[in-house]
């Protein structure tokens, strides 16, 4: 799976953005459980009202997610930089994120992958434009925490 994200994003970056977007994800949101099926990366999203009412430092973000209890699940997990990455819709701003999430915010939102550069960083990706970025883990950010995919 992680072979096909990465050449994904590699495409998006040298595709134009018409092509581009028929690259991007299927969702369908299950409004019952707060939760959003990614049909294409086959992933489920958390989209309860969390999203946007807690921030977390990187560690508390991956004991967040390791112990969510979401929609009869409990094998949630901090996605990585790829995934978080793929949920980025670039041709929106404030969020830059699909309509199909009702829990949004345009702010910084933590992935699971450390930066080689820094290990006191993290990546994580601004929904204010779809940037991707590092932060130190000490900082606070959003979580959107997701299962299945890697």
């Amino acid at each position: 799976m992680k072979k096909n994200i990465v050449k994904t994003l590699l495409l998006c970056g040298t595709l134009s953005s018409l092509l581009c977007s028929t690259l991007s994800a299927a969702y369908i949101r299950e409004s019952a459980n707060d939760i959003v099926l990614d049909t294409t990366n086959k992933m489920v999203w958390q989209d309860d009202s969390a999203v946007t009412s807690t921030t977390y430092t990187w560690s508390d973000a991956l004991t967040h997610c390791d112990t969510l209890s979401l929609g009869s699940f409990s094998d949630w997990r901090l996605p990585n930089k790829n995934e978080l990455s793929l949920l980025a819709d670039r041709s929106k701003i404030s969020p830059a994120l699909d309509d199909v999430f009702v829990n949004t915010n345009s702010s910084y939102c933590w992935s699971s992958t450390t930066y080689v550069g820094g290990t006191t960083n993290a990546w994580g990706v601004y929904f204010g434009n779809g940037s991707d970025g590092i932060h130190n883990k000490a900082n606070s950010g959003y979580v959107r925490c997701v299962r299945g995919g890697q």
